[in-house]
Protein backbone atom coordinates (compact mmCIF):
# COMPACT_ATOMS: atom_id res chain seq x y z
CA UNK A 1 0.00 0.00 0.00
CA UNK A 2 3.02 2.51 0.80
CA UNK A 3 4.28 1.71 -2.57
CA UNK A 4 0.97 2.68 -4.71
CA UNK A 5 0.69 5.71 -2.24
CA UNK A 6 4.43 6.32 -3.21
CA UNK A 7 3.70 6.00 -7.13
CA UNK A 8 0.54 8.39 -6.96
CA UNK A 9 2.97 11.31 -4.80
CA UNK A 10 5.36 11.05 -7.77
CA UNK A 11 2.28 10.79 -10.49
CA UNK A 12 0.97 13.80 -8.48
CA UNK A 13 4.26 16.08 -8.53
CA UNK A 14 4.97 15.54 -11.83
CA UNK A 15 1.37 16.54 -12.58
CA UNK A 16 1.13 19.51 -10.70
CA UNK A 17 5.07 20.41 -12.10
CA UNK A 18 3.72 20.08 -15.30
CA UNK A 19 0.47 22.23 -14.49
CA UNK A 20 2.56 25.14 -13.35
CA UNK A 21 4.53 24.63 -16.47
CA UNK A 22 2.23 25.09 -18.76
CA UNK A 23 0.47 27.94 -16.99
CA UNK A 24 3.90 29.61 -17.03
CA UNK A 25 3.85 29.31 -20.69
CA UNK A 26 0.07 30.33 -20.85
CA UNK A 27 0.49 33.52 -18.68
CA UNK A 28 3.80 34.14 -21.40
CA UNK A 29 1.69 33.63 -24.42
CA UNK A 30 -1.19 36.10 -23.29
CA UNK A 31 1.07 38.33 -22.19
CA UNK A 32 2.78 38.22 -25.43
CA UNK A 33 -0.79 38.74 -27.45
CA UNK A 34 -1.86 41.57 -25.19
CA UNK A 35 1.61 43.53 -25.54
CA UNK A 36 1.09 42.78 -29.67
CA UNK A 37 -2.18 45.01 -29.24
CA UNK A 38 0.12 47.71 -28.50
CA UNK A 39 1.52 47.42 -31.84
CA UNK A 40 -0.35 49.36 -35.20
CA UNK A 41 1.69 47.55 -37.94
CA UNK A 42 1.26 49.85 -41.52
CA UNK A 43 0.47 52.61 -39.54
CA UNK A 44 2.08 55.53 -38.74
CA UNK A 45 2.13 57.66 -35.56
CA UNK A 46 3.04 61.07 -36.88
CA UNK A 47 4.41 63.90 -35.30
CA UNK A 48 6.11 67.21 -36.56
CA UNK A 49 8.25 67.61 -33.59
CA UNK A 50 9.00 63.81 -33.36
CA UNK A 51 12.83 62.97 -32.75
CA UNK A 52 14.73 61.22 -35.24
CA UNK A 53 17.39 58.43 -35.08
CA UNK A 54 18.54 55.39 -36.73
CA UNK A 55 17.23 52.27 -36.28
CA UNK A 56 17.07 48.68 -36.47
CA UNK A 57 13.16 47.51 -35.60
CA UNK A 58 10.59 48.75 -34.30
CA UNK A 59 11.31 46.76 -30.98
CA UNK A 60 14.37 48.98 -31.28
CA UNK A 61 12.59 52.19 -31.75
CA UNK A 62 10.57 51.36 -28.61
CA UNK A 63 13.95 50.92 -26.29
CA UNK A 64 14.68 54.37 -27.56
CA UNK A 65 11.73 55.85 -26.81
CA UNK A 66 11.84 54.49 -22.75
CA UNK A 67 15.25 55.64 -22.90
CA UNK A 68 13.83 58.98 -23.06
CA UNK A 69 12.12 58.93 -19.52
CA UNK A 70 8.52 60.44 -19.91
CA UNK A 71 9.28 62.64 -22.60
CA UNK A 72 8.76 59.90 -25.31
CA UNK A 73 5.16 57.94 -25.48
CA UNK A 74 5.26 56.21 -28.88
CA UNK A 75 7.63 55.02 -31.83
CA UNK A 76 7.28 54.53 -35.27
CA UNK A 77 9.61 52.30 -37.24
CA UNK A 78 10.37 52.82 -40.89
CA UNK A 79 11.75 49.90 -42.45
CA UNK A 80 12.37 51.42 -45.98
CA UNK A 81 14.90 54.05 -44.78
CA UNK A 82 15.57 52.51 -41.48
CA UNK A 83 14.69 55.58 -39.33
CA UNK A 84 13.26 55.66 -35.70
CA UNK A 85 10.30 58.82 -35.19
CA UNK A 86 10.33 59.01 -31.62
CA UNK A 87 6.92 60.93 -30.65
CA UNK A 88 5.93 62.73 -27.08
CA UNK A 89 2.15 61.77 -27.81
CA UNK A 90 0.78 58.06 -27.76
CA UNK A 91 -0.08 58.23 -30.60
CA UNK A 92 1.43 61.10 -32.30
CA UNK A 93 -0.50 63.63 -33.77
CA UNK A 94 -1.82 61.86 -37.08
CA UNK A 95 -1.99 58.32 -37.59
CA UNK A 96 -1.15 57.88 -41.26
CA UNK A 97 -1.47 54.54 -43.17
CA UNK A 98 2.09 53.53 -44.51
CA UNK A 99 2.70 49.88 -45.60
CA UNK A 100 6.22 49.96 -44.27
CA UNK A 101 5.84 51.30 -41.05
CA UNK A 102 4.83 49.90 -37.81
CA UNK A 103 4.28 52.03 -34.77
CA UNK A 104 3.74 51.02 -30.88
CA UNK A 105 2.71 53.08 -28.06
CA UNK A 106 5.14 52.99 -25.57
CA UNK A 107 2.90 53.67 -22.96
CA UNK A 108 0.16 50.52 -23.49
CA UNK A 109 3.81 48.47 -24.23
CA UNK A 110 5.23 49.36 -20.60
CA UNK A 111 1.64 48.98 -18.58
CA UNK A 112 1.04 45.79 -20.20
CA UNK A 113 4.19 44.58 -19.21
CA UNK A 114 3.80 44.97 -15.85
CA UNK A 115 0.18 44.14 -15.27
CA UNK A 116 0.94 40.49 -14.58
CA UNK A 117 3.51 41.04 -11.65
CA UNK A 118 1.90 44.48 -10.25
CA UNK A 119 -1.70 44.71 -10.78
CA UNK A 120 -2.60 43.36 -7.27
CA UNK A 121 0.11 45.87 -5.43
CA UNK A 122 -1.13 49.01 -7.41
CA UNK A 123 -4.86 48.60 -7.25
CA UNK A 124 -5.82 50.69 -4.48
CA UNK A 125 -10.07 49.92 -3.25
CA UNK A 126 -12.58 52.23 -1.98
CA UNK A 127 -10.41 55.01 -3.16
CA UNK A 128 -11.02 57.59 -5.75
CA UNK A 129 -8.44 59.76 -7.47
CA UNK A 130 -8.92 63.66 -6.86
CA UNK A 131 -10.66 64.89 -10.45
CA UNK A 132 -8.07 66.27 -12.56
CA UNK A 133 -10.08 64.67 -14.96
CA UNK A 134 -9.16 63.83 -18.83
CA UNK A 135 -12.81 62.35 -19.75
CA UNK A 136 -15.08 60.14 -18.19
CA UNK A 137 -16.70 57.09 -20.03
CA UNK A 138 -19.37 55.18 -18.78
CA UNK A 139 -20.57 51.74 -19.37
CA UNK A 140 -17.29 50.41 -18.65
CA UNK A 141 -17.37 46.68 -17.20
CA UNK A 142 -14.16 46.12 -15.90
CA UNK A 143 -11.30 47.48 -14.12
CA UNK A 144 -8.92 46.41 -16.89
CA UNK A 145 -11.15 47.80 -20.02
CA UNK A 146 -10.88 51.19 -17.60
CA UNK A 147 -6.90 51.00 -17.77
CA UNK A 148 -6.83 49.93 -21.53
CA UNK A 149 -9.13 53.32 -22.38
CA UNK A 150 -6.93 55.23 -20.50
CA UNK A 151 -3.34 53.78 -22.02
CA UNK A 152 -5.10 54.38 -25.57
CA UNK A 153 -6.23 58.06 -25.39
CA UNK A 154 -3.92 60.09 -27.65
CA UNK A 155 -2.47 61.85 -24.25
CA UNK A 156 -2.58 62.90 -21.00
CA UNK A 157 -4.27 59.75 -19.05
CA UNK A 158 -1.66 59.01 -15.72
CA UNK A 159 -4.61 57.22 -13.90
CA UNK A 160 -8.06 55.87 -13.56
CA UNK A 161 -11.03 55.74 -10.87
CA UNK A 162 -13.37 52.93 -11.63
CA UNK A 163 -16.59 52.92 -10.49
CA UNK A 164 -17.86 49.26 -10.28
CA UNK A 165 -21.40 50.10 -8.97
CA UNK A 166 -24.33 50.60 -11.57
CA UNK A 167 -22.82 53.84 -12.82
CA UNK A 168 -20.02 51.57 -14.12
CA UNK A 169 -17.84 54.69 -14.97
CA UNK A 170 -14.43 55.00 -15.77
CA UNK A 171 -12.94 58.04 -15.37
CA UNK A 172 -9.49 58.92 -16.85
CA UNK A 173 -7.02 61.41 -14.63
CA UNK A 174 -4.56 63.90 -16.20
CA UNK A 175 -2.76 63.77 -12.40
CA UNK A 176 -2.53 61.10 -9.82
CA UNK A 177 -0.79 63.24 -7.14
CA UNK A 178 -3.80 65.23 -5.80
CA UNK A 179 -4.89 62.48 -3.58
CA UNK A 180 -7.34 60.40 -3.07
CA UNK A 181 -11.18 60.81 -1.68
CA UNK A 182 -12.96 57.67 0.37
CA UNK A 183 -15.56 56.09 -2.42
CA UNK A 184 -17.46 52.67 -1.91
CA UNK A 185 -17.15 50.33 -4.79
CA UNK A 186 -14.13 52.63 -6.22
CA UNK A 187 -10.96 51.23 -7.47
CA UNK A 188 -8.20 53.28 -8.84
CA UNK A 189 -4.73 52.72 -9.97
CA UNK A 190 -1.85 54.84 -11.48
CA UNK A 191 0.06 54.21 -14.75
CA UNK A 192 3.50 54.17 -13.39
CA UNK A 193 2.67 52.21 -10.52
CA UNK A 194 1.58 49.69 -13.38
CA UNK A 195 4.36 50.03 -15.73
CA UNK A 196 6.86 49.83 -12.61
Amino acid sequence: SSGINAEYGQQFEAFDTDLSRNLTIQSSILSAALKRSCLAEGQEFFQRDAVKTPGSSIFDCSSKCAAMKGSCESATYNALYKICRLNSNRRGQIVHAKSYTTSINNVCNAVLSGIPRNWNKCMIKNKAYVPKTVQTVWGIQTMYDCVMACINTSNGCTGVTWDSTSQLSCTMHRTVTSGMNSQSGAFSVALDCLSA
